[in-house]
């Protein structure tokens, strides 16, 4: 018994190994993400309320048919802070609701940021103290 490996099979097969490449460097940039510690003052903090967005929008098959599609994306609420360092960069810290109340514009805070190996990307900041 043969197998034949259809050209539409090598398509698949090669688009799967990139997919597990790409998320591969997706999850070693974040593991691996480099720390790095700021001191700073809260300058402002704000708070987005969550909302729903509804999106609509149509689509075509194969046949040429239409119809309607749409989705629900939830936003959940936001509690912000504004944090200028010692150095003068601005930056905004997504923080628990405890963190938000307890924390006072104009107090010194110091917060890490975890900046990712490979790309630079911030992946996460958070106060410390």
């Amino acid at each position: 018994m043969k197998f034949r490996i259809l050209k539409e099979d090598k398509v698949v097969v090669a688009s799967v190994f990139v997919a597990i490449i790409l998320l591969s460097v997706v999850i070693i940039d974040g593991s691996m993400a480099n720390k790095e510690q700021f001191n700073g003052t809260v300058i402002d903090k704000y708070f987005q309320d969550g909302h729903s967005n509804l999106n609509i929008g149509t689509i075509t098959d194969v046949k040429g048919s239409s119809g309607i599609i749409s989705s629900v994306e939830y936003q959940s609420e936001k509690f912000i802070i504004v944090v200028k360092t010692e150095n003068d960069h601005i930056t905004s810290i997504n923080v628990s609701s405890s963190t938000y109340y307890r924390t006072p514009i104009g107090n010194p805070i110091k917060y890490i940021t975890s900046k990712g190996f490979f790309t630079g990307l911030t992946w996460n900041s958070y106060i410390f103290k």
